[in-house]
């Protein structure tokens, strides 16, 4: 049991610089490790009003501005022809048996589907390096896993059409899988003709036409031409999707840092506010003290102010009563009882006595005076005798004694005076 694997049509959401500038697009089909490539070509473009333009009647338009629309592509039909290079898998007949029968407990192994699809640009004008050459650009991927259900619808209705989505939401692909079993009749009207070609000559007797060798020496070149292109062009698919892929992987890790560094400043933002607010408030907090306690400050000097006021005032009132008295007294009593007379009185006594130790003391300074000079010359007699290093043994200088005298007895008699 074989399944044909055949893309039929897409629509794809691209853009008007794209669709305006391609060669139609291509669809790489890769079914276990078979792998085929097939051309689509551009059938209508969607509008602005929901209805579908061709694309000569939108090149006519002149879009100046980017838009982007829904474009329907479809495949050529490469089914149709025997010997077409669709991709083709076999399911097991066993798997066809149950599966129009009843379903089993065993696990079939199914192939998976995958799609690529890419846009084909035309060659730039005027260029003719190998650069200038029509390019590809990815468009997207799809793909599913065959069930046991798709195998029986499958196998139920002979042809079924599957719409599968492409990556990132961009479009629909229609992928259509026929049945294809040994009594296919395109495969039995090509053995029929295959049978008719050997039995239309008799026995014994066989024509070489020179002229079929050459056309089949001439498809065999041209199939493999045609095989080593498509293994080049699969190739180029192949690096074209694969750059895609690390672009896309690094958009998004891009996106991811983008989104972190976005999600870092935001809270650092945050953060800086939070700090904002609670300095704010701190200062606040600050300041509210610093007026409690200017204000407690205040509290106690006006109560301090008001306190030695008061006691001012007493005071003033009671050295205006003690100056009344004493005025009063100082009217009614004679001068020599008054305080100051005998405050006076008791400083010249105070004085006067010591006036008296002053001069005994100095009388003693004098003796002593004597004495040292009597000594002195002594020592002058008896100088030839001792060293001339010899400590002097006088006690008190004439000049400290007459600074005494100078400084307490002078002052103090000008006092008396």
């Amino acid at each position: 049991m074989e399944v044909e694997v055949r893309v039929v049509r897409t629509r794809v959401w691209l853009s008007s610089s794209q669709f305006l500038n391609q060669d139609g697009l291509l669809s790489l089909t890769r079914v276990g490790e078979i792998e085929s490539v097939a051309h689509a070509t551009l059938r209508s473009v969607q509008g602005k009003n929901g209805d579908q333009c061709s694309l000569e009647e939108m090149t006519r338009q002149q879009v100046q501005h980017k838009r982007f629309c829904t474009v329907t592509a479809t495949w050529e039909d490469l089914g149709i022809a025997p010997g077409s290079n669709c991709p083709k898998f076999s399911l097991p007949e066993d798997l066809a048996q149950t599966s129009i029968k009843k379903k089993t407990n065993q696990q079939a192994n199914l192939p998976r589907l995958d799609f690529q699809l890419f846009l084909l640009r035309p060659r730039s004008r005027g260029g003719t390096s190998a650069r200038s050459g029509p390019t590809t650009v990815y468009l997207g991927t799809s793909g599913w896993q065959l069930s046991e259900k798709d195998v029986e619808a499958l196998v139920s209705s002979r042809e079924v059409v599957f719409l599968t989505t492409l990556q990132d939401d961009l479009g629909t692909l229609e992928v259509k899988l026929r049945y294809v079993s040994s009594n296919d009749p395109s495969r039995s009207q090509t053995k029929g003709l295959a049978a008719e070609d050997d039995t239309a000559a008799p026995a014994g007797f066989t024509i070489n036409w020179s002229s079929s060798e050459a056309l089949q020496k001439d498809l065999a070149e041209k199939a493999r031409q045609k095989a080593e292109a498509d293994k080049k062009l699969i190739a180029q698919l192949k690096q074209t999707a694969s750059k895609a892929a690390k672009l896309l992987e690094t958009r998004d890790l891009l996106l991811v840092l983008l989104y972190r560094s976005r999600a870092a400043s935001r809270i650092q933002r945050q953060f800086r506010l939070l700090q904002y607010k609670k300095q704010e408030i701190i200062t606040k907090l600050r300041e509210e003290e610093e007026e409690r306690i200017a204000a407690k400050k205040g509290k106690v000097r006006d109560k301090v102010i008001a306190r030695n006021r008061v006691r001012a005032l007493a005071m003033r009132a009671r050295l205006l009563e003690h100056l009344d008295n004493n005025s009063f007294s100082s009217k009614t009593a004679s001068p020599e009882d008054s305080p100051s007379y005998q405050e006076s009185k008791r400083i010249a006594e105070h004085m006067e006595t010591e006036r008296t130790k002053l001069k005994q003391r100095l009388a003693v300074l004098e003796m002593q005076r004597q004495r040292l000079v009597t000594s002195q010359r002594v020592s002058a007699l008896r100088s030839t005798q001792k060293p001339p290093y010899q400590r002097n043994d006088k006690l008190f200088d004439d000049e400290l004694v007459y600074a005494v005298q100078e400084l307490h007895f002078t002052r103090t008699y000008s006092n008396q005076m």
